[in-house]
């Protein structure tokens, strides 16, 4: 964790062209990684994706100064699901719409998910909608809830199951001539009833 913290360093200075003005010569700069560590090891800042999507918000910052550990740290648990392949609230909210509008688990194989944790998501989200009749507000809440969730589990390091086919690969349909047939049956017994 020492070396990542010092690759850490050595990509803020690149980013943060004022980085001198927040150390007190070598020694402060030393002292500094050393804090740092400490900090970010106490705030559970330890995943690659998290260090992704600090470096992603301080490309972003505009600031020519070094950050505190705290922003730092904020930085790194920010709901910037891009940084870990995931969709917005609104763009979830769309492609989910989108599935509705194309079928939905009645086309489910037509339906080009973007990645597996899309298909988890939007599959999850449907099937809990039709099961609890969700308002618009409370799937607005359900989306940001399932998002957190999968954040969490990529931010592990978790690798996601594939997809799985829903429907046989091979569908038999009755013979039209036999369930024509059973019917004539069925009103012979009622008829005799």
């Amino acid at each position: 964790m020492a070396k990542f913290v010092d690759r850490l360093f050595a990509r803020l200075k690149a980013i943060f062209p004022a980085w001198q003005a927040a150390f007190d010569g070598e020694e402060g700069y030393q002292e500094a990684k050393r804090l740092w560590l400490e900090a970010l090891v106490n705030n559970g800042v330890t995943t690659a994706a998290q260090f992704k999507c600090g470096i992603a918000q301080a490309e972003r910052s505009g600031s020519p100064f070094f950050p505190s550990a705290g922003q730092f740290i904020a930085w790194c648990k920010t709901d910037d699901y891009a940084a870990l392949g995931l969709p917005t609230v609104e763009e979830l909210q769309y492609r989910l719409n989108k599935f509705r509008a194309n079928g939905g688990f009645a086309e489910i194989e037509r339906f080009e998910f973007i990645s597996d944790a899309e298909y988890w998501l939007i599959t999850d989200l449907a099937n809990k909608s039709i099961r609890s009749g969700y308002s618009e507000a409370e799937e607005l809440k359900a989306m940001k809830t399932a998002l957190d969730k999968m954040a969490k589990r990529l931010e592990k390091g978790e690798i996601l199951p594939k997809p799985t086919r829903s429907l046989p690969e091979r569908v038999e349909y009755l013979d039209p001539g036999k369930v024509k047939q059973g019917w004539a049956n069925l009103k012979a017994l009622v008829a005799r009833g």
